[in-house]
């Protein structure tokens, strides 16, 4: 089960990873782009619109569609997940942010 110290730390393992205060939570983000957000004990992650798709279809119970601007959030149940699993999520939600030659490098 994942917490949100696993968030933080798979955040923060990720390169030109800043942390900032926002609204009593935090947000992660590279480059001024934000990738992931704490959210009520659990998560908002910025995914590919595809990826989105499938995980609401698959795991309903984890992932919920959560509006906010500039792409394709979700709101994860992070104590849904392994740390392994977020830490992959977290990952991905970073390399759609970044430049590719950046996301190759990590």
């Amino acid at each position: 089960m994942a917490g949100l110290e696993d968030l933080r730390r798979a955040a923060l393992a990720l390169p030109e990873v800043e942390e900032t205060p926002w609204y009593a939570e935090f947000t992660w983000s590279a480059r001024r782009r934000g990738f992931a957000y704490s959210w009520k004990g659990g998560a908002l992650i910025r995914l590919g619109r595809e990826r989105l798709q499938f995980l609401l279809e698959v795991r309903p119970d984890v992932f919920r569609r959560f509006a906010l601007p500039g792409g394709n959030w979700a709101e994860v149940d992070i104590s849904s997940l392994d740390v392994g699993e977020l830490a992959d999520l977290v990952r991905e939600a970073w390399s759609g942010v970044v430049p590719k030659k950046l996301s190759r490098s990590a």
